[in-house]
């Protein structure tokens, strides 16, 4: 048994130690630096040889002998015992240490048996005097473990004690080094492949592999080793495809900014492509270009120690053979420089790099024309100076200037940049930081350049600043999600200049200093789940699980807005409606229309020939209709995010009528969609900057389809998304097509867009409440948590879709024979009902075709459906009048009938 031990502290007198053992050896991650069994006597006290007694025999009764009848292992244990019958009070100290390392890491094992009558026995680790104690009289052998870090006098003892009547013995006292502080020069990591491979064939240790083009590629153990018995290989199977396959392997140390140098030994056997080592954390190609065949060579680089776990990644780019892997070591090469921090490294920009020319930490980026050049205060042709003539404190700040370089192009974007922040998951931050500008006044009809700060890999876009002003402290708040890797590569921030259009002011500058981050709160987790069903009448029962946060939660309960006109009071949408034209007529104001394509080009109409509500409204098609390759586009515009709370959900959407729309792409079959059908291209809403979301697959779950054919008439679309405040620029569109590969054909008209928050409809400290007279056409709800306690931030709201039930069954009467019967109504228009009867188990199809034979949707795919009579529900509000065929298949049995829509 394994005792998982519980950590208490006690003070104790101070201990003179005698009879060390001492291990003159350099100690590694993995190796044992104590491993004691008591197999060599005693010295010419009694005690087993090694041990100290120690002044702790605090009663005078106690003795602490060599038992050459009991062990655990070998031939003797350790005996702690009264000398009488009167109760002890003994700590008997076990072999100790004197190579620990201060600041290391050792875990430690002994193995104990108990004759105890009366009081407690315990497990103590010196010079921390840790302490555990246990009150279970009687055990057979049992193992007691813990970790402890090395403390300054590199003295380290298991102690342990009886406090009561009775017999402790003791055995196999081990101590293993963990984690080491490694200094200059220290080998930190090898990796010779020697332990084999696990029963994946795969080396133990690794991780992989990946096989980043999916064609069968192999990463695995191989007896062609450089030195040793094994070494690690990625091979070709296929001789006709080129392969791009890695093997990750975990390096245990990580020091952020230190710097190692790795060596690795590589064979070849390549007739393409080429062997590569990556730095798996920043994917940066550290060792390229080793093609054709070539024996072991030894290759060696350097590199920075990074924010994230690190990995060395084996690579094989786009080549056809073999490359064997063997012998990776790694050693320390220098310290990482310590500066002071709050979240973010040299928040003052007062350390310089090592020649002087720059602030540690912080690098130069830009877009469009300008030198990234860094300069001092008078050097007109660097964009970024390190200025040390103006600051807010200290001696330095962080400029941007404008160069005549910079307004000889249409726009700038420039920024200082570091990646060192030092956010914890999930934390809530309250960002501060002094900045000044000048020269910033524009002409009002250019478009204004602005200086700011962006957060994270998702450049979350605070306070903008576009006007002159002297040294002032701008204060934002920032959520660090806890779905980003903690101290990881998306932990960046960048103080920004620019914009886009008009040329840049010459003379204008920006200066950032004293940036400080401080931790507010810390987000309380997402709901796992909210289940939804329909209740009785007009009500819907909603339910969730306890928060594993919240010790006092209140949760609020949300209800998708409806107005089935599409007009809402509360729209965060500037001219939904697309009633105000900008200037010159040519669009609505405040939206845009982006054509993209790779087929036909997209057309967008302001103003539309038809409108829904009001006097305008905008078209979306394409010129090309038979063009197979397809089209997207979207009418966009970005929205004010100021008014938005992180724990709302939101619903997206618009009044649209479409035609004709085709997705030119096979569908994803969901069981958690309603119709069973789900599209990632045709009619689209679009949110945020890199794509239509609904590409994320949580969409399928909340049952959310991509419309296709044409409507009939004007309908309202929409989906729920929950407001991240670590989410990008602020996006909606609605248009045709997949962001990425415009497999889609069509067109529609638009009117009456929104984004507006979910109507609260009740409170609870409960995980479940029926809402009642909900409205018809609601499908959404979600529920987020309030902490009472104030612990926590509120968290995210989570949604739930109402479900309906598509497939009723009646396993009463188990049917005599197999039937399909005739949908009802028929004709119908937008739903019918299928009913079918199987006399036994098993595999049920029922497809739906259109009249060419094409595929419409799969109403039941099920492995094994029980006997019994079916019916389920066909909607086909998405198609098109016209004949249709339904097709069931079980076992033995095949089934057509067919069905007509007419609208």
């Amino acid at each position: 048994m394994n005792l998982t031990l519980t950590k208490r502290y006690l003070l104790a007198s101070t201990l003179v130690i005698f009879g060390l053992l001492n291990l003159n050896y350099a100690q590694n991650v993995g190796d044992a630096v104590l491993d004691y069994g008591f197999e060599d006597g005693v010295d010419s006290l009694g005690v087993p040889t090694g041990c100290v007694l120690g002044p702790n025999d605090y009663n005078g009764n106690a003795e602490f002998i060599l038992d050459e009848t009991v062990a655990h292992t070998g031939s003797a244990s350790g005996l702690i015992q009264g000398v009488d019958a009167n109760e002890l009070s003994l700590d008997a100290f076990l072999p100790n240490v004197d190579l620990v390392e201060e600041g290391a890491t050792y875990t430690y094992s002994v193995w104990l048996k108990t004759e105890l009558t009366d009081g407690v026995y315990a497990v103590q680790i010196t010079p921390q005097w840790d302490y555990y104690e246990y009150d279970t009289k009687v055990t057979d052998w049992t193992e007691y473990t813990g970790e402890f870090v090395g403390g300054e006098d590199g003295l380290t003892s298991v102690v342990i004690g009886l406090y009561g009547k009775g017999k402790i013995w003791v055995d196999d006292c081990k101590i293993v080094l963990t984690d080491k502080v490694y200094d200059i020069g220290d080998t930190v990591f090898t990796a010779g492949f020697e332990a084999g491979a696990d029963t994946s064939g795969l080396p133990i240790g690794t991780e992989g592999p990946w096989d980043w083009n999916s064609n069968g590629s192999v990463a695995e153990i191989s007896t062609d080793a450089h030195t040793g018995n094994y070494s690690a290989t990625i091979t070709n199977p296929d001789t006709d495809l080129d392969i791009d396959c890695s093997l990750d392997v975990p390096v245990s140390e990580n020091e952020k900014n230190a710097e190692y140098e790795l060596t690795v030994w590589i064979k070849t056997e390549l007739t393409e492509g080429d062997a590569q080592i990556i730095t798996a954390w920043d994917n940066a190609r550290l060792i390229t270009d080793i093609t054709g065949s070539t024996d072991w060579t030894q290759y060696t680089l350097n590199y920075v120690g990074p924010n994230t776990d690190p990995a060395i990644r084996l690579h094989i780019n786009h080549g056809k053979g073999q490359v064997w892997y063997d012998d990776i070591v790694i050693t320390k090469t220098k310290n990482a420089i310590e500066v002071p921090t709050d979240a973010v490294a040299n928040p003052g920009f007062e350390i310089p790099n090592e020649d002087g020319t720059a602030p540690i930490f912080w690098f130069t980026t830009n877009w469009g024309s300008g030198s990234q050049e860094v300069g001092f205060d008078g050097n007109d042709t660097a964009r970024y100076i390190w200025d040390n003539n103006v600051f807010h404190s200290g001696g330095y700040s962080a400029c941007i200037q404008i160069t005549q370089a910079d307004i000889e192009k249409t726009y700038i974007d420039a920024g200082w940049m570091t990646n060192n922040l030092e956010f914890i998951s999930g934390g809530f931050y309250e960002l501060s930081y002094w900045i000044k500008t000048e020269n910033f006044e524009t002409d009002p009809d250019s478009i204004l350049y602005k200086a700011y700060i962006s957060i994270g890999y998702n450049n979350l876009n605070l306070t903008q600043i576009s006007t002159d002003t002297d040294w002032i402290e701008v204060k934002d708040t920032i959520l660090f999600p806890t779905d980003q890797d903690e101290n990881g590569w998306r932990n960046d921030m960048r103080f920004r200049y620019g914009s886009w259009g008009d040329p840049p002011k010459i003379g204008a500058k920006v200066w950032f200093d004293d940036v400080k981050f401080t931790l507010i709160g810390m987000q309380a987790n997402q709901l796992d789940s909210v289940t939804v069903s329909k209740g009785e009448e007009n009500s819907v029962n909603i339910s969730w699980p306890s928060h594993p946060d919240v010790s006092n939660p209140v949760y609020h309960v949300l209800m998708q807005p409806l107005n089935e006109k599409g007009v809402f009071e509360n729209n965060l949408l500037s001219n939904p409606g697309f009633e105000e034209p900008n200037d010159d007529g040519s669009a609505p104001k405040d939206w845009t229309f982006r054509p993209d394509g790779w087929g036909a080009e997209p057309i967008g109409e302001f103003p539309a020939a038809e409108t829904y509500d009001g006097n305008f409204s905008v078209y979306f098609g394409e010129l090309d209709p038979s063009d197979e390759t397809g089209v997207y586009g979207r009418w966009q515009q970005v929205f004010d995010n100021s008014s938005m709370k992180r724990h709302e959900a939101y619903m997206y959407g618009a009044m649209v009528k479409y035609q004709d729309v085709v997705a030119l792409q096979d569908s994803i079959i969901d069981d958690n969609h309603p119709d069973g059908y789900y599209f990632s291209c045709g009619v689209n809403i679009w949110y945020d900057r890199y794509g239509f979301q609904f590409q994320n697959a949580g969409l399928i779950d909340l049952g959310w389809s991509t419309p296709t054919g044409t409507s009939d008439g004007w309908v309202q679309i929409g989906l729920p998304l929950i407001y991240d405040q670590a989410a990008t620029r602020h996006n909606v569109g609605f248009g045709l097509g997949q962001y990425w590969e415009g497999l889609a054909k069509g067109s529609m008209y638009i009117d009456n867009a929104f984004v507006v928050p979910f109507d609260e409809v009740a409170t609870t400290s409960e995980n479940s409440i029926t809402i009642n007279d909900v409205p018809e056409g609601v499908k959404y709800f979600a529920v987020y948590t309030e902490d009472a306690s104030g612990e926590f931030i509120v968290s995210p709201a989570k949604v739930g879709l109402v479900k309906t039930a598509t497939d009723v069954t009646d396993n009463s009467v188990v049917p005599a024979k197999f039937e399909l019967k005739q949908n009802y109504p028929n004709p119908f228009n937008p739903s019918t009902r299928i009913e079918y009867s199987i006399p036994t188990a098993g595999q049920v199809k029922l497809v739906v075709y259109d009249i060419l034979g094409r595929v419409v949707t799969e109403l039941v795919n099920v492995k094994n459906q029980p006997a019994g009579n079916h019916t389920v529900e066909f909607n086909a509000s998405q198609l098109t009048s016209g004949v249709y065929f339904y097709r069931i298949t079980s076992p033995g049995h095949v089934m057509t009938k067919k069905m007509m829509l007419l609208k």
